[in-house]
């Protein structure tokens, strides 16, 4: 591919096995149905035809890795008799180092991780330098995924950052947000908001991405003002609660101010 090429990029991160200890853990859904899940939404994301690239990123502890890609390539396949060339499943590997401050920072940290891995294979293995990224989690399956992706890609022409963003609770959601990866500054400002947050410690992700990239005057950011609607058949995150259309109407709602 040509290095001077603008490339629209679609990242979706998973674990289909948790790599981190919650007290949630227990609501997780099983491998199969996250599998099931995750392939349904990279079957949504394809078919739009919006994406030069999708790359979903599963970070399953190394012990379960071969398990999950087969459970997941079992799934695929209900929707693609091959992958698409535009496609690329991944698996990352954290090390030993990062494991520890997965440990300690908490799973946005991990996911976050996941976005700069994608990062890496864009720029090493793809050779596409040039770009927006959108990150969505993986199991997060959008009611109009066409109308949404659209809207977002022509608000990223004059911004660097933007994310869903609440002033009153001065956070982000990172279930999505979306980026220049081609912007030096952006990507080290996702890894150095990564590192100082701390789930033990109350400092969430959502905390550290707003105050130290949405806030940042190094770069354009701007907030998201078309909220997306999940289907509400889908369990969030290791929580496993159902985004029920009333708890993302909250959402919206916190969001206003």
């Amino acid at each position: 591919m040509n290095n001077r090429f603008y490339s629209k990029v679609l990242v979706l991160t998973s674990c289909l096995v948790p790599n981190i200890h919650s007290p949630f853990d227990f609501k997780f859904p099983s491998l199969d149905l996250a599998a099931k899940q995750l392939a349904s939404n990279l079957s949504d994301c394809y078919r739009t035809g919006l994406f030069d690239v999708i790359i979903l990123v599963d970070a399953s502890p190394a012990q379960h890795s071969c398990s999950a890609k087969m459970t997941l390539a079992n799934h695929l396949s209900h929707y693609f008799v091959s992958i698409p060339d535009s496609i690329h499943v991944i698996h990352f590997c954290p090390s030993e180092d990062q494991l520890k401050l997965i440990a300690s920072c908490g799973k946005g940290f991990s996911e976050t991780l996941m976005v700069l891995h994608a990062i890496k294979v864009l720029v090493s293995d793809l050779r596409l330098n040039h770009g927006v990224i959108l990150k969505l989690s993986g199991r997060y399956r959008l009611m109009f995924p066409n109308l949404f992706f659209n809207f977002v890609l022509a608000s990223l022409e004059a911004v660097d950052f933007l994310s869903i963003r609440s002033f009153l609770f001065s956070r982000t959601l990172t279930v999505f947000y979306a980026f220049r990866f081609s912007s030096s500054i952006v990507v080290r400002l996702l890894s150095s908001a990564a590192s100082l947050s701390s789930d033990q410690s109350g400092v969430y992700i959502e905390h550290t991405f707003y105050s130290h990239i949405f806030r940042n005057s190094l770069i354009v950011s701007k907030p998201l003002v078309f909220f997306p609607v999940f289907r509400s058949d889908v369990r969030s995150g290791s929580h496993g609660r159902r985004l029920s259309l009333f708890v993302q109407f909250l959402h919206f709602l916190a969001c206003l101010f």
